[in-house]
């Protein structure tokens, strides 16, 4: 199914959560992903909701992470 992540179309299995959408993208970049935040169709989903929180057709999803460093 297609989606829109961070601004860019991508194509996703049928059900998959937010977790697993997550996971995957912290292992195809290389990144850690464990402090992102995730939002929805502008709704923030909280981080103990993503395993139950199912995607679907043209959802928008914008994936936030924050570095530290200097």
């Amino acid at each position: 199914m297609k989606v829109k992540i961070n601004g860019l179309d991508r194509e996703i299995p049928e059900n998959m959560n937010i977790l697993t959408l997550v996971e995957n993208l912290s292992h195809e970049n290389n990144i850690s992903l464990t402090g992102a935040i995730v939002l929805v169709d502008e709704t923030l989903i909280p981080k103990n909701n993503w395993k139950e929180s199912l995607l679907k057709e043209a959802a928008n999803i914008e994936i936030v992470s924050f570095v530290s460093g200097g």
